[in-house]
């Protein structure tokens, strides 16, 4: 898959690297290995793509006895017309619908699917984004059911961003090869709702030059394919590779599931597509969720999920990368956060802007002075102190709770986060603002990363001990904290930061929510957002769970955990941390921080316990130590 960039659009139209493929021979149907390999004879005993239509975009598709009843009319959108079709496409035709014997004709993918060949220009060069958006929305117009884009070289513009967007709210299953390794520019399979796929040979490895990341959907085959071509004696088959090629047998396996399950929305097909694929059982950067697999995509059971909430997306949606990367549109059709609080340390939250308006609560402050947290206007030096976003906060809270519709869209966009600011640096105001966000029973609070006073280290174990999620970004000078989860950030391959942590989620790059102006910027600590990424995503788990302790959130967060690399730590997977079958433990994974003291006390919303409340909760953390302490003689 491409890293995800943030690049000025004259940047991204230099681009002249062709697909063309690395060789094209002369070669029988029989040779074609991807058949034997994807079990075609056994996927056509229960589907062959009867009534799905495949819009093919690309250079036009020749006739070909192989092809012979599954071709629709074509449509030419190109801005220079032709008349002929071109290699490529008709290859990638003839694997997703030929309909020869596998002997002396190519049996394709979905051999009774229609293919809608949408010629959208002859080379990278004419391939015109204008001209791609154009052929989208032709699909669209012929209720295509899947949609399979050419090369990735297409300049990704304002215009092919919308037909995108149209396609995924049509239903249609559109996919995309993912990319090459260099250059590195943004494609159109890293837009959201696209199934960005590599291409792989005969031993399942992806073919030279092809590019990794955390936001790659699938593989399949896509070197040395046997598929039909026009040669100069006539009707024949070659053998071709390239990026475009492995899209087209995604497609044609999309064609099945769609055929076999005509009431699945895109979503569930895409759905179906990822967990049934072949390989590692967690995502891998090279090779996505793994190999396409027709029959058990078409035979698997899988839980029925509640439809997607309905996003009209825009622009800055269009590059979120991080959310689709881990499957949070699909974790968000089980559970988007409702009912949940985060706490979040920290000043510069701007509550106003526009993708935050109803998520985020009046900041509460602390004058720095000793005293109690506070929720009332604050003083001119304590309003001038909320203001200051020098660390990207408002960028942060985004991550976690930006509400979505035109604008960004956050992992949990229906909790609520409460941020508490004000003067002192975090080593300070972290213990105050916590013991203030466990007097009010927050369960999921995030933390500055860093040295931390004791009275913060002490407020930070008391608010784990009384059931809290503690989320905290990477930082050299992290203190020991049993309990508290420290996450690190990784861009869009995979690759982590430096600094040590328990977990790592998408950190950089980001577009997120801008103080001050309402709009965005890349200008995000990346630690400190992948922290309120994993954040966000306990706030799911704790939503959808809302029985589990700390130990139990914690646990589902590192067992569900995929490899990022070959080095821990794994990097959080939110679909699978909240429906994942997970054995219960009453053991915190990264440490406990003992049992409550039977002293503390703490902060109600308006100041200091009195003296009744004081007595009863010295009785209940009474009653708590008695609890633990009986366990641990049972464990014994």
């Amino acid at each position: 898959m491409r890293r995800p960039v943030f690049v000025l659009a004259a940047v991204l139209a230099v681009s002249g690297i062709a697909v063309a493929p690395a060789r094209a021979d002369v070669a029988r149907p029989g040779e074609a290995w991807h058949v034997e390999l994807l079990r075609l004879a056994e996927a056509h005993r229960l589907s062959r793509g009867d009534g799905v239509t495949v819009a093919l975009l690309g250079d036009g598709v020749d006739d070909h006895r192989d092809l012979k009843g599954a071709l629709l009319p074509a449509v030419d959108v190109a801005t220079v017309k032709s008349t002929s079709g071109g290699h490529r496409s008709t290859h990638a035709a003839g694997l997703i619908a030929a309909r020869g014997d596998g002997g002396t004709g190519l049996l394709g993918i979905a051999p009774r699917a229609k293919v809608l060949p949408v010629r959208v220009g002859a080379g990278t060069k004419e391939r015109d984004p204008a001209a791609v958006a154009r052929g989208i929305d032709a699909a669209v117009a012929a209720r295509a059911g899947v949609i399979a884009l050419p090369d990735p070289n297409t300049e990704v513009t304002g215009d092919l961003r919308r037909a995108v967007r149209a396609a995924v709210a049509a239903g249609a299953v559109v996919v995309a090869p993912a990319g090459l390794a260099w250059p590195v520019l943004p494609t159109v399979a890293a837009l959201p709702g696209v199934v960005s796929v590599v291409a792989t040979d005969r031993d399942r490895r992806p073919v030279a030059n092809s590019q990794t990341g955390l936001d790659l959907d699938l593989a399949a085959p896509g070197d040395n394919l046997v598929s039909v071509a026009r040669l100069a004696s006539g009707d024949g088959h070659l053998t071709s590779a390239g990026t475009d090629l492995a899209p087209a047998v995604v497609a044609g396996v999309a064609a099945l599931v769609r055929a076999k399950y005509p009431d699945a929305s895109g979503p569930d097909v895409i759905r179906r597509l990822h967990v049934t694929a072949l390989g590692p059982v967690q995502h891998n950067p090279q090779v996505g969720w793994g190999l396409v697999d027709p029959v058990t995509a078409l035979t698997a059971t899988l839980p029925v999920l509640p439809a997607a909430v309905a996003q009209d997306g825009g622009p800055a949606r269009d590059q979120q990368w991080y959310l689709d990367a881990l499957r949070v549109p699909q974790t968000q059709r089980v559970t988007r956060g409702a009912g949940v609080t985060i706490g979040f340390v920290g000043n510069g939250v701007d509550a106003g802007h526009p993708d935050l308006q109803g998520q985020v609560s009046s900041p509460a402050w602390y004058d720095g002075k000793g005293g109690d947290v506070r929720t009332d206007a604050p003083p001119g030096p304590v309003r001038d102190a909320l203001a200051v976003d020098a660390s990207g906060h408002t960028g942060v809270v985004s991550v976690m709770v930006a509400k979505g519709g035109t604008g960004l869209l956050g992992v949990a966009p229906e909790a609520e986060v409460v941020a508490v600011g004000g003067i002192g640096g975090a080593d300070e105001l972290t213990g105050p603002a916590v013991r203030w966000l466990t007097g009010r029973g927050v369960r999921v609070m995030l933390i500055p990363g860093g040295p931390l006073d004791q009275g913060s280290v002490e407020a930070v174990a008391g608010a784990v001990r009384r059931g809290a999620v503690v989320v905290r970004p990477a930082h050299p000078e992290n203190p020991d904290l049993s309990g508290v989860l420290t996450v690190g950030a990784v861009d869009g391959t995979g690759e982590r930061r430096a600094a040590a942590a328990d977990l790592v989620a998408p950190g950089e790059p980001m577009l997120v929510a801008a103080a001050g102006q309402g709009g965005y910027t890349g200008a995000v600590e990346p630690d400190t957002a992948a922290a309120g990424y994993v954040a966000a995503v306990a706030a799911l788990i704790r939503a959808a769970r809302p029985d589990l302790d700390v130990a139990g959130v914690l646990n589902r967060l590192l067992r569900t955990a995929s490899p990022a690399s070959a080095v821990r730590p794994r990097i959080v997977d939110p679909f699978e941390a909240v429906t994942a079958d997970v054995p219960a433990t009453d053991r915190n994974p990264i440490g406990d921080p003992g049992p409550v003291h039977p002293d503390a006390v703490l902060p109600s919303e308006d100041g200091p316990l009195p003296a009744v409340a004081t007595a009863a909760a010295l009785l209940v953390a009474a009653a708590a130590v008695t609890v633990v302490l009986a366990r641990r003689r049972r464990r014994v």
